[in-house]
């Protein structure tokens, strides 16, 4: 019987030696390099927040941790897949957005999602994906590289930064000069303001120190965050490389959880199913003139335009998810005795998905009267757009009743993606503008919105501007003089709006900006705008 002990090792003439258990991590030069890497990244992720006010800053930041990550993980010899490799080049090309438009809800979702994609890109570049291939485990992954890789290693990044001998002697003498200065600010403020009542000693010092004390204290804040995001960026890096996966999400896991889940009994989940299956029936059959008036083009008596297409979509959204989730709950809770999945499972899946479907369909038919009277606007794009998405989501469901085998997670996420992509890329801002005013010119549009244009920002600056210059043409007028002599509102509205598009462009800025702050705030759109208002004599 071996006796030794587990941190112990037999050698020469059975002479125990002890073995750490953990020995200590070694960092390359490569690892220090990305360690004071990551530590810039959290201050510049700090200085481009929020994205909406600095979309340049932000777009050439995505493009930075991608590209930077990249080299690094193949100087360590990383092989990096085709999935993540694809994963990564949606996220930067999504990240356009930043500067392809001026919307600031798709500029959040555009920068949230290259921001996870890159969690995920690292863990899976290293091969620390729950399931190989583009599986519907994916959302795990996601978990896993957003809240279990990056805090497993938390403590690594000051380790690699100040690892080596040179390293740990400079790191030491930052500190201490840190500490001298920390103990000679007091005396000094002090020695400054005894010395203020000077005129000329005031006026000097103003010259040589034109600084905001807010600008430095915003500094400091982006240095001792940005230290955090460094740490958890890191943490990242080494965790995915050394595979660490402590609290991570396993295939495993998520297998003996769902097993464990399966309790009801498949007469229980019949008994459950039907009362709520015969109340869509009667519902459908009593409001079966309401929704099918949404085919015909033609307006129930009782509602406006706008209330028909909000009763629809609300309507829609809270049965959908209702939906959904008696779906999710049945498949998750449903006792089976083989591994596929049994018929009746499979026939409620497609009832409930089918009656869904219907009312997407009639909520779909109900926004288009809506568009078709009233325009384009941004609300009226996502709402359409939402129910798109889950029309292929029910659709994928039903599929996947007949072919087994469909990952109906990552169909959705690609789905989900290719429209985003349209949004995010197309400039859907300066569409909806575009379609508004061109329905308004050949006569299909009673009037433009103005005020729902000016939501759009400057993508829809251009199009006001060709409206302008119509209504010049027909009118003889000219908008540059800033004249209504024909009273006409909509003329007064779109005069006062490109008004204030140009001194908004004109104006300097109450705050003063820096040079970077002016770069990162750069984007397309923008330059657009002012070009057009220049050509019609509102901005020199």
């Amino acid at each position: 019987m071996n006796n030794t002990p587990n941190n112990a090792e037999p050698l020469h003439g059975g002479v125990n030696v002890a073995i750490p258990k953990n020995p200590k991590r070694e960092y390359n030069a490569i690892d220090v390099a990305f360690a004071w890497i990551c530590f810039v990244f959290g201050y510049l992720f700090c200085r481009v927040f929020p994205v909406v006010a600095s979309p340049f800053g932000g777009f050439l930041f995505i493009i930075s941790i991608f590209a930077s990550t990249t080299i690094v993980l193949k100087a360590k010899g990383v092989k990096i897949g085709v999935l993540p490799a694809v994963m990564a080049l949606v996220a930067v090309a999504f990240s356009a957005s930043l500067i392809l438009s001026s919307n600031s809800f798709l500029y959040w979702l555009a920068y949230v999602f290259a921001l996870c994609t890159y969690c995920y890109f690292v863990v899976s570049a290293c091969g620390n994906t729950v399931k190989k291939g583009f599986s519907g485990l994916i959302a795990a992954d996601y978990f896993n590289a957003m809240f279990a890789y990056p805090f497993t290693s938390v403590k690594c990044a000051f380790e690699a930064a100040f690892s080596g001998k040179a390293a740990k002697t400079s790191g030491k003498a930052v500190l201490k000069v840190l500490g001298g200065v920390f103990v000679a600010l007091v005396p000094t403020l002090i020695v400054g303001l005894l010395l203020s009542y000077d005129k000329g000693f005031n006026e000097l010092m103003g010259k040589i120190f034109d600084f905001n004390f807010g600008d430095i204290f915003s500094h400091i804040f982006s240095i001792l965050f940005g230290l955090l995001i460094g740490t958890y960026a890191f943490g990242l890096y080494i965790s995915s490389l050394d595979k660490k996966s402590f609290g991570a999400v396993t295939a495993e896991s998520c297998e003996e959880g769902t097993k464990k889940m399966r309790i009801a009994p498949a007469l229980s989940v019949a008994a459950a199913c039907v009362p709520m299956l015969f109340i869509y029936v009667v519902f459908f059959i009593s409001q079966w003139k309401y929704y099918v008036s949404g085919f015909t083009g033609v307006l129930p008596e009782e509602f406006s335009y706008a209330e028909y297409a909000r009763e629809g979509f609300f309507q829609l959204c809270t049965v959908a998810f209702i939906n959904l989730a008696v779906i999710i709950c049945i498949s998750l809770f449903m006792r089976r005795k083989t591994e596929k999945a049994p018929v009746l499972l499979k026939v409620l899946t497609i009832v409930y998905s089918v009656f869904t479907l219907v009312l997407i369909s009639t909520a779909l038919s109900k926004m288009f009267m809506y568009i078709e009277s009233y325009g384009l606007t941004q609300k009226r794009v996502y709402s359409t757009c939402m129910m798109l998405v889950l029309a292929v989501l029910f659709v994928l469901l039903i599929l996947k009743q007949f072919v087994p085998k469909i990952a109906t997670v990552a169909f959705s996420l690609v789905a989900s993606l290719a429209l985003f992509a349209v949004l995010a890329l197309g400039n859907v801002d300066g569409i909806i503008a575009s379609y508004n005013v061109d329905r308004y010119i050949d006569g299909s549009l009673p009037t433009v919105d103005i005020e729902a244009m000016d939501d759009l920002g400057d993508a829809a600056v251009p199009e006001l501007v060709r409206l302008a210059k119509y209504l010049d043409e027909k009118n003889g007028t000219n908008i540059a003089e800033g004249k209504n002599p024909n009273s006409d509102v909509l003329y007064g509205e779109l005069v006062c709006s490109l008004q204030a598009s140009a001194e908004g462009m004109s104006k300097e800025p109450t705050e003063k900006r820096d040079f970077f702050e002016e770069f990162f705030a750069f984007n397309v759109p923008a330059l657009k705008a002012e070009k057009a208002l220049a050509e019609i004599g509102l901005l020199k």
